[in-house]
């Protein structure tokens, strides 16, 4: 996605719903009505696994 002015809306629970998804955690909150960024934000990101979790 490149700088400027976009069509969609964007804000941290997007971030949010994003992080979520990728770490397999349930969507909480204001989070789990938004649908999280779209993959063209992502980048390169968006075709790598999350890395597995510490615990």
């Amino acid at each position: 996605m490149r700088p400027g002015r976009h069509a969609q809306r964007l804000d941290h629970y997007d971030l949010l719903r994003t992080l979520q998804d990728m770490y397999g955690l349930p969507p909480l909150g204001t989070s789990a009505r938004r649908t999280g960024l779209p993959a063209a934000a992502l980048g390169p990101a968006a075709t790598i696994g999350a890395p597995p979790m510490p615990f």
